[in-house]
């Protein structure tokens, strides 16, 4: 399936179920103000929750051909086997933060497709590791160069510093999620 950058293209019945099901105009609220530190900051949430689901329908209907390896689970595991090496399944739910056994269902789709294989861990007898094989790099490749005209197009409309100052920012305000605890709450009597 060949997409092209100018993909103005809407699922009409998608927007129309998202439409039927918004909050009513009371209850959606005020356009930002300026200098409302708390609105801009939600405002920036909704945008990345907004961009990371209109990200995975673009990749889903990118890779609609694809049988080996399409789902966005399944790429995502290729990925991060790619950049990170084998690893056991515990750590990849860890790492995605879905359960273990969300995990090991995915990783057992690409073992009967060929595309990880499993390794003795050293470190432990039970969990082995998972390792992208040759046949899972190879397709994690045409993956890749499936999306990049996607991602020149989206480079072309910013500047490399302010690409390096969201993606700072980002990485910083999920640090911050991730290290948040909420404070106990007292006990009551």
């Amino acid at each position: 399936m060949s997409l092209k950058p100018d993909m103005k293209r809407k699922n009409v019945a998608t927007s129309a179920v998202a439409s039927a099901l918004s909050a009513p105009p009371a209850l959606v609220s005020a356009p930002l103000a300026p200098g409302k530190k708390l609105q801009v900051l939600h405002g920036l949430l909704d945008e990345v929750s907004q961009l990371h689901n209109s990200l995975l329908d673009l990749t889903t209907r990118l890779h609609a051909d694809d049988q080996a390896g399409a789902s966005a689970a399944r790429r995502s595991l290729l990925r991060m086997l790619v950049d990170q090496g084998a690893q056991t399944v515990p750590d990849l739910a860890r790492k995605r933060d879905v359960s273990r056994q969300f995990i090991q269902v995915e990783v057992n789709a690409l073992l009967a497709e060929g595309l990880v294989e499993y390794l003795d861990n050293p470190a432990h007898k039970r969990s082995r590791l998972v390792r992208i094989t040759p046949r899972g790099f190879a397709l994690y490749k045409t993956l890749r160069l499936r999306e990049e005209p996607i991602s020149h197009w989206l480079a072309e409309g910013f500047s490399k510093s302010e690409l390096r100052q969201t993606l700072d920012l980002i990485a910083r305000i999920r640090q911050l999620v991730d290290g948040y605890a909420p404070a106990a709450e007292p006990e009551t009597k």
